[in-house]
């Protein structure tokens, strides 16, 4: 091999190497621009996914505390109404006996009332219906009402506990609570009659009728009065029905209608 034939192969070997070596530092460029890349992007993906995680915890956090306030407001702040109106009602006609035996049930009350705020300290659930089911937390609240507000009553639940969501359950007896608030304290009522029936298989009924004074037909269609709204959201979002019948000075019936068996 001549002279020039060497350095051809020298030059050519050399160019090679180069060559790799370029090849080598750009695909390890490449590789470490990927990596990084790739890091970003798992860190872009971890922060989206702690953004999420803390808007799900701060959204179940609203949701909770909207529950505790809705449970206080219809619960204990329903007792604790009917509570007051009940201590102010006709004091001068009542004997010194009535007044005391009434006291020891009002104390009940608040005694009750007292158990349930520790039971929701402890824990956002279980309540009342869940613990007596719903045909004895009908049939105890409204003796306690009819008792306390000189009302003639009248209950009819079925023979046997109805089996369904404790949801349901509950709405029905805030249903009941509600309207007996509104007899008691607004419908100068004498009587008022609740019924919880079965009339087929995974259909429940619940009625509530007093003789009080009533309300007018447009007021039902129109405004949010007597808790009628609050009623019919409850029920709305079981997937029921609520019919109301009423006009004036010609008491109010109440008819709801779920189906339970889903």
């Amino acid at each position: 091999m001549s002279v020039a034939g060497g350095y051809t192969c020298i030059i050519a070997g050399t160019c090679m190497m180069l060559s790799l070596m370029i090849a080598l530092v750009w695909a390890m460029a490449v590789h470490d621009a990927k990596a990084k890349l790739r890091d970003a992007r798992l860190g872009r993906r971890e922060l989206s996914w702690a953004l999420l995680a803390q808007s799900e915890r701060l959204a179940g956090r609203e949701q909770a505390l909207s529950w505790v306030a809705a449970e206080f407001h219809d619960d204990v702040g329903q007792v604790l109404a009917v509570l007051r109106s009940a201590m102010l009602c006709k004091l001068s006609s009542k004997s010194r006996r009535q007044l005391m035996e009434e006291a020891v049930v009002h104390a009940q009350m608040i005694l009750g009332c007292a158990d349930q705020v520790r039971q929701w300290s402890h824990s956002l659930s279980g309540t009342h219906v869940q613990r007596v089911g719903l045909c004895q937390a009908l049939t105890s609240h409204l003796a306690y009402v009819g008792r306390v507000h000189e009302l003639q009553y009248e209950v009819q639940v079925p023979d046997e506990e109805p089996v369904m969501d404790a949801a349901v359950a509950q709405a029905l007896f805030r249903v009941v609570q509600q309207c007996l608030h509104n007899t008691a304290c607004h419908a100068r009522a004498s009587r008022v009659c609740v019924r919880l029936a079965r009339p087929c298989r995974g259909i429940i009924t619940l009625e509530v009728a007093d003789d009080g004074i009533g309300i007018a037909e447009g007021a039902v269609l129109r405004g949010p009065g007597m808790g009628l709204a609050s009623i019919r959201e409850r029920v709305r979002q079981l997937g029921g029905s609520v019919v109301i019948t009423t006009g004036r000075h010609r008491g109010l019936h109440l008819l709801v209608t779920l189906n339970i068996s889903s």
